[in-house]
């Protein structure tokens, strides 16, 4: 029974907070399955924003109050009245591409499911940090502040960004105790989710077929990465989700249209910064990369799209550094890094491992067979896939960096972080040359 309260507090009630976001995707021809997923996913940050206030101004989380909050939300969503979805051409292609490709994602994850309900991919991390964390959260009924101060407990990283262990937090005040077995199937969640949405934006823009392969292979990578790196449990999952629904909603945009996914980028954006300090570091990669491209396109106003595209991230970084100052928590990871102090002594062992990593498992699959695709294109013009190609190249590049700042010799830290660390790195560049690819090269919208 408590894990059955834990979801339905971890998913419903989410829900309940994006209904809004529900019916702004069906105005724009979204399917059923990725509007459940845009709103659960949305829900979810907006939770988290809402949890992370209350507990800064120390209000008590009461879970009657919050689900209170969720059905005002849902009442008020549903009383909007329904914006008519823009009439889509009807596609001429086969239905089985679809249907092979969703047999074969069904397998991966089935495969996926078992594993991280077994426990057999399950993050340590889940254990000494995000679950710690979102345990006396619930006990606290609240941020505990002055407890992640205290020095023996920096192994919790007290700076990170609080989307996953309230999330977890909260659930686990829903139901009395937090399953720990059960918090991997979040993950794989997450998983599903991101692969729901990326089909329905990849779908319209190229096509039922392209659509199909560019997620087959986004599935079988991903998930593998993911069981491979023991990211059950984790925050990889919801980041995972945020960068790379971000990305595909900028890079199918039409040059000669005005952007219609903005704010689906915008909020996605806006979740990535609330998960993990990465999420930042791909924050200001995907709104330079998008700023970049549209002013190449000679877009009139880039300038004022990119401001909009990044005003989401800026406030939830805002909210999460004020709360930092406001109580006390350190701005950077004391445990791993030292600001502005940069050694090369290591330099070998941060590039040889780093290098061996970036191709190990299934992931030499995920930045190769993209790149085959691409290249037997006639005409290969990246412009478009800008934004998703700053990602892929600058957060290996970032985590290079990161380890030149690391206490002593990082190779058990890249062992254990660089794995997880790139899969929004290879998630995009899969997505980003997969539009490339079967996409249009001038960005007119072509279905072929």
């Amino acid at each position: 029974m408590t894990t059955v309260v834990f979801f339905t507090a971890t998913l419903a009630v989410p829900f309940l907070f994006g209904l809004p976001l529900l019916r702004r995707s069906s105005s724009c021809g979204c399917s059923p399955a990725a509007g459940v997923a845009i709103a659960w996913a949305g829900g979810t940050v907006i939770l988290t924003v809402l949890l992370t206030m209350l507990a800064a101004l120390g209000i008590p989380w009461r879970p009657w109050l919050v689900t209170a909050i969720a059905l005002v939300a849902g009442g008020v969503a549903w009383r909007l009245p329904a914006s008519r979805p823009p009439r889509e051409e009807k596609m001429a292609q086969p239905g089985w591409p679809t249907l092979v490709a969703a047999a074969l994602c069904t397998v991966v994850a089935s495969a996926g499911l078992v594993q991280l309900a077994a426990g057999a991919a399950t993050s340590a991390d889940l254990s000494f940090s995000w679950g710690v964390k979102a345990v006396r959260f619930a006990l606290d009924r609240g941020m505990d502040f002055q407890w992640m101060q205290l020095p023996h407990l920096i192994h919790l990283h007290p700076n990170y960004p609080p989307l996953w262990p309230v999330s977890l937090a909260w659930g686990a005040l829903a139901a009395g105790s937090l399953p720990w077995t059960a918090v991997p199937v979040v993950t794989w969640v997450y998983l599903v989710a991101t692969g729901v949405i990326i089909h329905w934006l990849l779908r319209r823009p190229l096509g039922s077929r392209a659509a199909a392969a560019i997620v087959v292979v986004w599935f079988a990578v991903l998930t593998g990465s993911a069981m491979r790196s023991f990211s059950g449990g984790s925050a990889e999952g919801p980041l995972l989700l945020f960068v790379t629904v971000a990305v595909t909603a900028l890079v199918v945009e039409n040059r000669h249209e005005a952007p219609a996914l903005r704010w689906l980028a915008a909020g996605a954006l806006a979740g990535a910064v609330l998960t993990k300090s990465e999420g930042a570091v791909s924050a200001g990669l995907i709104v330079a990369g998008t700023a970049i491209r549209d002013g190449l396109w000679r877009r009139r106003e880039w300038a004022l799209d990119a401001a909009r595209l990044a005003a989401p991230t800026v406030a939830a970084a805002g909210l999460w550094a004020a709360v930092k100052i406001a109580h006390g928590l350190p701005l950077t990871d004391p445990i791993r890094e030292r600001a502005l102090v940069v050694t090369f002594d290591h330099i070998d062992v941060i590039l040889k491992v780093c290098a061996r990593l970036l191709f190990d498992g299934g992931l030499w699959v995920g930045w190769s067979a993209p790149l085959v695709a691409t290249s037997m294109t006639r005409d290969f013009r990246p412009l478009r896939a800008l934004p998703g190609l700053f990602v892929a190249g600058g957060l290996p590049l970032f985590a290079a960096v990161y380890y030149l700042h690391a206490e002593g010799n990082p190779l058990e830290l890249i062992v254990w972080t660089f794995p997880r660390l790139i899969q929004p790195a290879v998630s995009v560049w899969i997505v980003s040359l997969g539009v490339i690819c079967f996409g249009d090269k001038d960005g007119k919208g072509n279905r072929a």
